[in-house]
C-alpha cells in the first residue's frame, strides 16, 4: 500500500520532449559511461591515496553518489518485484555484508583513514596524520552492500518458490 503512494508518479513517454527514444537511448549510454570511468578513477584514487585528504574525500563522495543512485534503482525494482514485504531482511543483509566485506579490506601501506574512523595511534593526546591518505574499505563496503542485498533476494525468491 505504501509503495502505490510513492511509486505511482505519472509516467512520461520516451517522445514527449520531441526527440526519438534512440536519441535518448544514447544520451543515457554516453552518461552511464561517464559515470563509470569517474567511478574508476574514483576507486583508483581510494587504493592508491594521495597527500593530501581532499582527493580521496572527493572521491568517496563520488563512489557514495554513485552507489546511492545505482541502489535507489535497486530498491525501486525490488519493491515492484516482491512487494516490500522483506525490506527489513534485505537491509539488515546489506548491512551484515557491508561490514563483513570492510573487514576484508587490505591496509596498503599504512593503516586505512576513511573520514572521522582511523587505525592510527593516538600519542600522548597527539593525533599523528598519515603521510598518505586512502580508504580502501570503502569500495569493499559498498559491494558488500550489493552482496548482502543480492543474497537476501535470493533468499526471499527462494522461500516464495517453496511456499
Amino acid at each position: 500500500m505504501w509503495n502505490e503512494f510513492f511509486f505511482s508518479a505519472p509516467q512520461l513517454k520516451r517522445d514527449s520532449l520531441g526527440c526519438g527514444s534512440s536519441f535518448l537511448r544514447i544520451i543515457g549510454a554516453v552518461v552511464s559511461v561517464i559515470a563509470l570511468v569517474l567511478l574508476v578513477v574514483a576507486v583508483r584514487a581510494l587504493f592508491v591515496g594521495y597527500n593530501s585528504f581532499d582527493p580521496v574525500l572527493f572521491a568517496g563522495l563520488y563512489v557514495w553518489l554513485f552507489a546511492f543512485v545505482a541502489f535507489s534503482v535497486v530498491v525501486v525494482q525490488t519493491v515492484r518485484r516482491i512487494g516490500g514485504d522483506q525490506l527489513y531482511v534485505l537491509f539488515a543483509l546489506a548491512f551484515l555484508g557491508a561490514i563483513g566485506l570492510a573487514q576484508l579490506a587490505p591496509t596498503i601501506g599504512e593503516p586505512n583513514y576513511c573520514w572521522f574512523f582511523g587505525d592510527y595511534p593516538n600519542l600522548g593526546g597527539r593525533w599523528l596524520p598519515p603521510r598518505t591518505f586512502r580508504c580502501t574499505s570503502l569500495p569493499f563496503e559498498i559491494v558488500g552492500w550489493f552482496a548482502g542485498w543480492g543474497v537476501g533476494l535470493w533468499l526471499v525468491n527462494r522461500r516464495a518458490l517453496r511456499s
